[in-house]
């Protein structure tokens, strides 16, 4: 059957384990379970049996083309940036033990499935032993949320940024999200305003730094390696 017709027609976990050819998976398909952290894209975790008995469990997703209208031009962002990572990891920092995110190659040789009428799906390696949180309970996990984040930036610092495609046009452009926000606030039309005034005058009175940045940009006196990264979003 079809992996389209598959997707259309059978219940989520053969859904999921039809995933596994396509992305050349090892292993006795056993379940998945929904990941419901985050508020994107949709995650699956997927468990597998290796002919030795032992277990493996991997990440799919399902790129949130509603978000992203291009996934090709995400998929090519994460591509480049993991790769580098690993090479980095590998090759500059000589730590080849650390475990870092990588994506599996589907059917074709791209790092991507595309399914007709269900999207584009990705494969990730399952990083054992770790958590995630959605809310910070504690300033602790704050501080390492942030270390983590400057980690991340220090590991891509030598990455070519022309390398990566806008995938959201004005994405980090401050003054366009201020506008909109105060045109859905004049407009209110779910009628939740009066839910939220608090948080809209606290955003209001502090408007002079909405264009701290962009006018630094403007006139050229932001790094260029900061001024690249605000215009890119995310993935």
């Amino acid at each position: 059957m079809p992996l389209s017709a598959v997707f259309h027609t059978s219940s989520l976990q053969k859904q999921v384990a039809a995933l596994s050819d396509a992305f050349a998976i090892a292993g006795e398909f056993l379940h998945c379970d929904v990941i419901n952290s985050g508020h994107i894209n949709m995650t699956f975790r997927a468990t597998y049996r290796k002919p030795d008995g032992t277990t493996r469990r991997y990440i799919f997703q399902r790129v949130n083309d509603a978000v992203f209208p291009c996934p090709r031009d995400v998929m090519h962002n994460v591509e480049k940036v993991t790769n580098h990572i690993r090479w980095k990891m590998l090759r500059v920092l000589k730590t080849p033990f650390r475990q870092t995110l990588n994506l599996y190659s589907a059917r074709g040789g791209r790092k991507y499935l595309e399914i007709p009428g269900s999207g584009f799906w990705r494969c990730y390696n399952c990083i054992e032993n770790t958590h995630t949180f959605d809310v910070a309970d504690h300033p602790r996990q704050a501080y390492e949320a942030a270390r983590a984040f400057g980690a991340f930036q220090q590991l891509l610092c030598d990455m070519n940024p022309e390398d990566i495609h806008e995938t959201i046009p004005f994405f980090h452009h401050t003054r366009r999200r201020f506008d909109h926000l105060e045109k859905a606030a004049a407009a209110d039309s779910h009628g939740r305003l009066n839910t939220c005034r608090k948080e809209l005058d606290f955003i209001r009175r502090r408007e002079r730094y909405v264009d701290v940045l962009l006018d630094l940009q403007e006139r050229g006196n932001s790094p260029s390696e900061s001024s690249t990264t605000t215009r890119k979003s995310t993935t």
